[in-house]
């Protein structure tokens, strides 16, 4: 069992001590089942409590008090798993044994597994299978509870059979009734098994002759057994029709549209079941009974009075079951009551159970002694047991009416009533039937006319006369009247059917005569030629069978053909076959060869191998044959009739595989050894002159490429063999006879058509005159292709050089050995598919550049090469030089100078300081290069070498540094009245040669200082009262400056009058002395030419005028 507890928990989930607490036994019942046959019997109720338990298979109780279901009572359940071993096709056989009462009554049933209903819906909760109850003990239920008593065997025991199958299986123990009065029923049970051995309860018949006749056969028992009576019933098959019509009939069963007769004999069972034959003729209103008539007044018809059994139920599902049926006619009828649609297609299957073909004729049971004789190691029906009954059944069985798979049944009653049936098996087989020509021999040869027979069986339904056909297989044969024709029918009667044979009449024989075998004699026409015949037979199941025949007529003495007979071959065993009339006499050279029966015979024998040669005097091959080679072959028939003739025969055993590599001619007659065609060798044609055995048939010259599909092919044979000679005729050569095969020289045309360069074999293949097969092969490697090169210089076009350094860089289409030239000189060389190189050109002027390229086949007279040369000029323009220094010769301040070099590509510059020597090289990066000079005060002298490819061109360049500022410093040159002018005298003292600019603010001049140093100009200033500068600027060859400037001063007339007369000058006498009144009248002119010019530009003069008098004295 199971212990279960159940703890309460804390609110932690801890267990914890409680009243709630429980702890409980589960009880497990487990079903252990019995395996196979068994038997168990109830253990005595004496006081031994081990005999005791709560729940035993061979104790029941009973006194219930509840009996108000057919389920009352107690129950027993036993498992019984039956193995595969025991499912022999037997039968089980129950037995429960109780207490003898009239009144306890114990229900047995037999439980088998099935599938469960709802399994497809849903297996979890169902289970996949359940249980039915397969057999069972009579249900005598009476209703509330109650159930009468009543056994199979009218007794306190319970017995019945059922056929058992593998697997779990239940039995199941109800007590229907308790009469005793203790509380439990021991009970004795047992489940046996009884089986018939195979070899007995089966039959194949394959000749229908032996289909009836006696055996015996036995049943055996796990248990004992009491045998009353064996019956036994054939033969009988099952009929199913599987898509029969039934009309809308109406009620009347005598108006049913379908109808079928059967005849029943010594009949124990019939089985009729219908229903619909598919779902689509299925109708839901449709409705078709069924009906089973016997012809009670034997007239051949049925009346309504003579039906014996129906089924009509609501549907369309019916079937009637009868057992121990009278014989005579039975006729089934199929009504459709309620077909709506009018027609409606059903099933039908017919199984009867019965005949008297299968008769028990004796049946007795075998002792202990005989058991074991006959079993020794067991009964395989039994799984190889003991048996502990056997029972043997001698049988007396005739042959069903057809062919096919018979059912017989023999039925066993046991002691008590107790039933059960064995199926017997009966197939009888239609094999095809047997017909051949018992002689003569097939493709036999005659010379006289011989019998023909002619033997043809069929063991099964038989055959008429006219379905034997002896016909002839073209139209040239004949059949012969036969000498005799013997029949035998099926019932075993001979029939001499010779007369109606010959006439023809075939299908004359009777009706009620079928044959089972048939003898024909004849004899073979005299006519000479191949007869050629076919017979056919056929029987009343319609197999067939054929049979052929060919055979020779031949009187003519003696015919001879010899075959396999060649001229020449290269095989030693030469087997010829001959064919003559029987009993001739062969002879191969004098040597008795037997012959067969039919006068043909294989013959080998060794053939010695011919000499071959080459005549050189006429230039021809030729074979010498001698020995075994040459024979005689004679026939001789019994009349001394002879014919012979004589043979030669070749044998050439050597294969042509001696040939000689003499050399390869190409197009231009060079000539190459093999070594030579390991390396690349120009050849479009050409000649292979070979060595050849003197016997060549036929050579076939191949050039096949090693990497590719390329290939050429050239073939000749020879139109005639060479001459056969023997010691008839004499040798050819007679002082060379004998010795190795000979040769003779052959140029074979050569030719590469179609082939690009490569790598590839030249196959030779020679097959001599007795197919002799031999190859040669020899390496060659093909170039035939002059390389295509391509060749270019970076700073060039093609007839131009942009400048001496270049650049080459060349590609070929294969490699190759190559050179590079520059005028006759080789600049580089070596091989390669492409490359470059970096060279100068030397010089200008006109140069011839080469580039040669030579594929590999460098070495041979007819090298392919390439070469390409190319005419071009280095122009010397390109390397003219050109000095730009426009301060060469003068004067400068700058600390340095630049000089502008242009020159050619590539050419260098020297720069040479005068007088140090000091030297610098200069590398320019393009053909205008920028040369910046430092200066040294004073003298600087420089020298430029500029080279111009062949030459340097010389340039001598001075210049002076002058960093001083030249002398400059002006003054004006005045007198009373230059403050009044506008135009001012300017004196300067200058530097000789500079450049002097003086200027104001309106005017400026701009002279060269002369050679004494000074100079005077006259310079406008701005005509404004006030002061104004006069500057100067002077600029020597250095560009060296220096600067100067002075002011002075512009006044109007009153300003300077006042200022001439305050510094006493002139003006003064003229306004103290003489001039008062001139004065005045001259002040009020100037007043009013003053008035006048304040109405423009002047200021009020008037009063300056009027403060000049004053500041002298003059206002009183």
């Amino acid at each position: 069992g199971l212990q279960i507890q159940s703890t309460e928990l804390s609110g932690d989930g801890s267990p914890i001590e409680s009243d709630s607490n429980r702890s409980w036994t589960l009880p497990v019942v487990t079903n252990v089942p019995w395996i196979g046959p068994f038997s168990l019997n109830a253990s005595p109720l004496d006081g031994n409590l081990s005999n005791q338990t709560l729940y035993t298979e061979e104790w029941i109780s009973g006194a219930t008090r509840w009996d108000w279901r057919a389920e009352s009572g107690d129950w027993r359940f036993l498992s019984i798993e039956w193995p595969e071993e025991w499912a022999t096709g037997g039968t089980a056989i129950v037995d429960v044994d109780w207490e003898d009462n009239p009144y306890t009554d114990i229900d047995v049933m037999w439980l088998s597994e099935t599938t469960h209903g709802y399994a497809s819906e849903d297996s979890t909760p169902y289970g996949n299978s359940t249980f039915y109850i397969e057999e069972r003990s009579v249900n005598n239920y009476a209703g509330s509870g109650s159930h009468n008593w009543g056994t199979f065997t009218g007794t306190s025991r319970e017995v019945f059979t059922v056929p058992v199958t593998p697997g779990v299986h239940q039995l199941a123990l109800h007590t229907a009734l308790h009469g005793v009065n203790s509380s439990d029923i021991p009970l004795n049970i047992s489940v046996g098994y009884i089986a018939a051995e195979k070899s007995g309860f089966e039959k194949v018949v394959s000749d229908w002759d032996q289909g009836s006749g006696v055996e015996a056969v036995h049943l055996v028992s796990t248990v004992p057994l009491s045998v009353e009576q064996v019956a036994s019933y054939g033969w009988s098959q099952p009929i199913f029709l599987p898509n029969e019509t039934a009309m809308d009939d109406g009620s009347n069963k005598m108006s049913a549209s379908w109808w079928r007769n059967l005849t029943l004999n010594n009949s124990k069972s019939l089985s009729i079941e219908i229903d619909v034959a598919s779902e689509e003729s299925l109708s839901d209103d449709s409705d078709i009974d069924l009906y089973l008539f016997r012809d009670d007044d034997g007239d051949g018809d049925f009346s309504s009075g003579e039906e014996i059994a129906k089924s009509t139920s609501s549907d369309s599902s019916e079937k009637v079951e009868l057992s121990d049926l009278p014989d005579g006619l039975y006729g089934i009828a199929v009504l459709g009551y309620d077909v709506p649609g009018g027609t409606m297609n059903f099933q039908i299957t017919i199984e009867e159970f019965g005949g008297d073909d299968l008769r028990v004729t004796n049946q007795f049971s075998l002792t202990k002694l005989e058991i074991d004789s006959i079993w020794p190691n067991g009964s395989t029906a039994l799984a190889s047991e003991d048996p502990r009954a056997a029972v043997q059944v001698s049988l007396d069985f005739d042959r069903p009416e057809s062919a096919g798979v018979w059912n017989g049944y023999v039925e066993i009653e046991l002691s008590g009533s107790i039933k059960f049936q064995i199926p017997y098996v009966y197939e009888l087989l239609e094999l095809p039937p047997e017909v051949s020509f018992t002689r003569p021999e097939n493709m036999s040869y005659h010379n006289t006319t011989v019998p023909i027979e002619i033997h043809a069986i069929d063991t099964g339904i038989g055959f008429k006369l006219d379905q034997v056909l002896w016909l002839p297989r073209d139209n040239l044969t004949v059949i012969p009247d036969a000498n005799s024709v013997h029949v035998l029918d099926t019932q075993g009667n001979y029939h001499n059917l010779t007369t109606l044979w010959n006439h023809g009449n075939h299908s004359a024989i009777p009706e009620n005569i079928t044959l089972r075998e048939i003898w024909i004699n004849s004899s073979l026409p005299q006519i000479e030629q191949w007869h050629d015949y076919i017979v056919t037979i056929t029987d009343h199941s319609g197999y067939s069978s054929q049979a052929f025949l060919s055979l020779s007529y031949d009187s003519t003495a003696p015919d001879v053909t010899i075959s396999q007979i060649p001229e020449i071959t290269a095989n030693q065993v030469m087997t010829y076959r001959i064919w003559t009339e029987p009993g001739a006499v062969f002879t191969h050279s004098g040597n008795l060869v037997e012959l067969d029966g039919e006068g043909s015979a294989e013959h080998s024998f060794i053939l010695q191998a011919a000499e071959i040669g080459f005549n050189e005097s006429t230039g021809l091959p030729y074979y010498f044959v001698e020995g075994t080679s040459i024979f005689e072959v004679k026939v001789s028939d019994a009349a001394g009739n002879s014919v012979s003739r004589d043979f030669q025969v070749i044998f050439d055993p050597e294969p042509p595989n001696d040939v000689e590599f003499e050399s390869l001619y190409d197009q231009q007659l060079n000539s190459y050894s093999p070594d030579d065609l390991h390396t690349p060798i120009n050849i479009t044609s050409g000649n292979l002159a070979l060595s050849l055995p003197s016997d060549t048939m036929l050579w076939c010259l191949s050039i096949n490429s090693l990497v590719g599909d390329y290939s050429t092919t050239e073939c000749e044979s020879m139109n005639t063999r060479p001459e056969a000679f023997n010691s008839s005729t004499g040798h050819p050569e007679p002082d060379e006879e004998g010795g190795a095969q000979e040769q003779y020289m052959a140029s074979l045309p050569l030719g590469t058509l179609g082939l690009p360069d490569g790598e590839y074999e030249i196959l030779l293949d020679l097959v001599d005159w007795a197919n002799n097969s031999a190859s040669k092969s020899w390496p060659i490697f093909i170039d035939k292709t002059t390389p295509s090169i391509q060749w270019n210089l970076s700073m060039s076009n093609q007839q131009t050089l942009f400048e001496h350094r270049q650049n080459l860089s060349w590609t070929s289409s294969e490699p190759v050995t190559f050179e590079f030239s520059l005028n006759g000189n080789v600049l580089t060389n070596g091989i390669s598919s492409s490359g470059g190189h970096s060279f100068e050109v030397p010089s200008t002027g006109v140069h011839e550049m080469c580039l040669y390229a030579v594929d590999m086949t460098l070495n041979r007279n007819n090298s392919n090469y390439a070469v390409e040369c190319r005419t071009m000029t280095l122009d010397d323009s390109i390397y003219d030089t050109l000095i730009l220094a426009n301060w060469n010769g003068g004067v400068v301040s700058a600390l340095e100078v630049v000089v502008t070099v242009q020159l050619g590509p590539g050419q260098e510059i020297t720069l040479v300081r005068e007088p140090s020597q000091e030297t610098i090289l200069i590398s320019p990066d393009s053909n205008l290069e920028t040369i910046t000079l430092p200066l040294n005060e004073g003298d600087n002298r420089f020298t430029l070498l500029v080279g111009s490819l062949d030459n340097n061109d010389t340039y001598q360049l001075s210049v002076v540094r002058d960093t001083m500022p030249p002398d400059i410093s002006i003054e004006e040159k005045t007198n009373r009245t230059s403050a009044l002018s506008k135009v001012r005298v300017i004196e300067g003292v200058c530097e000789s040669g500079t450049s002097t600019l003086v200027w104001s603010d309106v005017d400026s001049q701009s002279l060269v200082c002369p050679a004494y140093g000074k100079f005077s100009i006259e310079l406008e200033i701005l005509n404004a009262p006030g002061v104004h500068e006069i500057n100067v600027i002077s600029t020597d060859l250095a560009n060296n400056e220096a600067s100067a400037k002075i002011t002075v001063s512009m006044q109007q007339w009153p300003e300077w009058a006042i200022d001439d007369a305050k510094n006493m000058g002139p003006m003064l006498i003229w306004f103290s002395i003489a001039g008062i009144a001139i004065s005045a009248s001259t002040l009020m002119a100037v007043r009013g030419l003053f008035r006048r010019q304040k109405s423009h530009d002047s200021p009020d003069y008037a009063t300056e005028i009027e403060t000049i008098m004053r500041e002298i004295g003059l206002d009183d």
